[in-house]
């Protein structure tokens, strides 16, 4: 893992790196942009990317499911956030998969 790396916070790794390097169809691209902003970077956007844990993102989707988002919603911000962390533990940004069953 790059230390440097992992120390970045989410928002700066995510819209300065993940997001302008990630390839994508432009559909996908505007709603992927769209949940971020609205639901990711307010959550997660000041956090260390290596200080993201599964417990984090668990308690952020049963928080939206508690404030009455659709199930989609929810299924798409997790989706969203399982694509960036699978690009940061392949670069080795975070050695921890928080969005995968057993956080690997």
């Amino acid at each position: 893992m790059d230390l440097q790396r992992g120390r970045r916070s989410f928002a700066r790794y995510v819209m300065g790196e993940w997001l302008p390097n990630h390839r994508m169809e432009t559909n996908t691209r505007q709603s992927y942009t769209g949940m971020i902003e609205r639901y990711l970077l307010p959550e997660f956007g000041p956090m260390r990317m290596a200080e993201i844990l599964p417990s984090h993102v668990r308690n952020f989707l049963s928080h939206l499911s508690g404030e009455g988002r659709s199930a989609g919603t929810v299924q798409r911000c997790r989706t969203v956030l399982s694509s960036i962390f699978t690009t940061a533990l392949n670069d080795r940004v975070v050695f921890v998969h928080p969005c995968a069953a057993g956080g690997r």
